[in-house]
């Protein structure tokens, strides 16, 4: 019921009235209550996939943290989050644990690439509790793509380091609130502030010039040639769309998942009204 309240996008809402549209559409059979959870299926199966992932996420978290704190030690990070579905409290047993970065300016594909580098090197490429796959920097900290799908992952992201950007990020996005009107942000001063080490100094110092900028710009173009050949069989909107690259920001999502399941939900919504419309409470 929870999550049901704060993620009801619309207008704001009351308790009163949540509860009462949810009593309607079972009555009308058009959802399911399956113990505490509410579902378009009356799908046993469904609820039991869903509390393992809960139990899962929670395992996971504490490897989460770790590895937030890892990225944050490197250079050019200026925040760290928690996203994907571990943000959301789930995670499938082949799930991904994903980290929304946000880097400093006109260094944010040298930060992916050393990133990447740790990656390739010390774990294999294994994506599984180290998915870097949304990046940007701190003077482009407002979110282009506006949409219920992007308001639900700014909205339920989970700040781990970098205090003062991370305020600054949840500022610039307050769009958010035009879809989804009944969620809170995070308090930033949960996010723990990202501290300064040798490598980070050294590196910034090393690269805080015109050598810094060309390497910048050719991580981007040699990343931006590498999935353009790699990922041939997506269209042009729909590769710029998945692997959204320039200067400021850098997005791999090469299953295209935001397309998805805004197709989805708005076959489903369509769906709901639709049966609410033939119904006997219409009828009256």
């Amino acid at each position: 019921m929870g999550e049901i309240k704060r993620y009801l996008p619309g207008l704001k809402h009351n308790s009163g009235d949540v509860e009462g549209l949810l009593e309607i559409l079972l009555r009308e059979k058009i959802i399911h209550q399956i113990g505490s959870f509410y579902s378009l299926q009356d799908n046993v199966g469904l609820i039991q996939e869903r509390t393992e992932s809960e139990i899962r996420a929670k395992k996971y978290m504490e490897k989460a943290i770790k590895n937030a704190q890892l990225i944050a030690s490197f250079p050019y990070v200026e925040a760290v989050f928690i996203s994907g579905s571990l943000s959301k409290g789930v995670i499938r047993a082949d799930g991904d644990i994903d980290y929304f970065i946000i880097t400093a300016p006109n260094r944010l594909w040298v930060c992916r690439s050393l990133l990447i580098l740790y990656k390739k090197i010390f774990l294999f490429n294994s994506h599984k509790y180290f998915c870097l796959n949304y990046f940007i920097d701190s003077q482009h900290l407002e979110i282009e793509d506006k949409n219920i799908f992007t308001a639900t992952e700014i909205a339920s992201l989970i700040p781990l380091k970098g205090n003062g950007i991370v305020k600054a990020f949840f500022d610039a996005n307050q769009w958010v609130f035009s879809f989804l009107p009944n969620i809170s942000f995070p308090e930033s001063g949960h996010a723990q502030k990202v501290e300064s080490n040798f490598l980070r100094r050294g590196v910034e110092s090393i690269l805080g010039n015109k050598l810094g900028d060309f390497l910048d710009k050719k991580s981007l173009g040699m990343t931006l040639t590498y999935w353009s050949k790699k990922f041939q069989n997506f269209d042009k909107q729909a590769f710029m769309l998945a692997f959204k690259s320039k200067s400021y920001i850098s997005k791999h999502h090469p299953g295209n998942f935001q397309e998805k399941v805004l197709m989805r939900f708005s076959n489903n919504y369509l769906k709901v009204i639709d049966q609410l419309k033939q119904s006997t409470y219409a009828a009256k």
